[in-house]
């Protein structure tokens, strides 16, 4: 991938505002902060900024500056690890930018970028935000802080490298990230480090999902429960890949209730190997083949969910 027009749309730009999606995970943070450090590095005269609201167990990795919406008039607006708008943390200041670049490894279903870099053969965003590093290296400079984002970024995307999207360029543009001087293995343990009240969730869990005869597994978190074990609702995160660690599941699901919508969920899909994307796409979602998200307005849509990835399983 050639990031030639990228390069110039930078250097031509003296606001760059780098916005990611709403919810954001490690790669979001990870390809967003890691790219704002490059450009700020390389252009210190220029205004570099970061945009969005902070997960709130994810605060070691990168903090947001403080952008006003006058901010973004006549912007270069950079997406990173955003596939669709209504994903976009600040989607609603996109007619103000002067230009609206995308950087994404998701599936690219939805233009709403003027220009796009797009792999959906990287393992993450974080990836390809160190490929646009090397091919500028010679005026771009890889710190111990961007090395330490990327990773963060990488590592969250493939499943601390479990994933079938890990490649050998995964582990070439690993190798070279590590040789910066940052804490690997803190970074590694700040990945699996919990409270015990989300630990005591993951254990409810796991002793209370349901598998059917299929293979499809699948659990609520309701907004009682999560009451219940003194959690907010972004502390259910490290729950998702749980299912999948049973050798009789092959696709599952975990249904989220909304905090503001009770009866409405958030759906996010998991698989082994079998795609279920198609599955997220019929409700309002989408996302990777083996990992994807929906929403479901109804505990009959989440039932018909269910259903849907058992005739993913019986399709194979």
């Amino acid at each position: 991938m050639d990031f030639t027009n990228l390069w110039t749309e930078i250097k031509a730009a003296q606001t760059i505002i780098i916005c990611r999606h709403i919810h954001p995970d490690p790669d979001a943070l990870g390809s967003q902060g890691g790219l704002a450090t490059l450009l700020s590095q390389a252009f210190p005269d220029k205004r570099v900024l970061c945009f969005g609201s902070m997960s709130k167990d994810l605060q070691y990795l990168n903090q947001m500056d403080r952008v006003k919406e006058e901010d973004f008039q006549d912007a270069l607006l950079i997406t990173t690890d955003t596939a669709n708008l209504d994903r976009l943390d600040g989607k609603d200041f996109l007619p103000l930018a002067k230009k609206v670049l995308k950087i994404d490894h998701h599936p690219n279903e939805d233009h709403y970028a003027d220009e796009e870099w797009v792999d959906t053969k990287a393992s993450s965003t974080s990836e390809i935000i160190y490929d646009f590093y090397h091919q500028f290296k010679e005026e771009l400079t890889l710190t111990p802080k961007v090395a330490y984002l990327l990773y963060a970024g990488i590592v969250g995307d493939t499943g601390r490298f479990l994933f079938n999207n890990t490649t050998s360029h995964t582990f070439e543009v690993v190798s070279e990230l590590v040789k910066q001087p940052f804490d690997v293995a803190k970074l590694n343990r700040q990945f699996i480090e919990k409270e015990r009240k989300v630990l005591k969730l993951e254990g409810y869990l796991l002793d209370h999902f349901t598998c059917t005869e299929e293979g499809v597994g699948y659990f609520y978190i309701t907004n009682e429960l999560i009451e219940q074990f003194g959690l907010e609702h972004e502390d259910t995160a490290s729950c998702v890949g749980l299912m999948g660690n049973a050798k009789e599941v092959k696709v599952w699901v975990l249904f989220l209730e909304k905090k503001a919508h009770p009866g409405n969920y958030r759906c996010r899909l998991r698989s082994k190997e079998l795609p279920i994307v198609e599955v997220a796409k019929a409700h309002e979602g989408g996302g990777h083949p083996l990992a994807s998200g929906a929403n479901a307005y109804s505990l009959e849509e989440t039932e018909a969910i269910i259903e849907e990835l058992k005739a993913v399983v019986k399709e194979k």
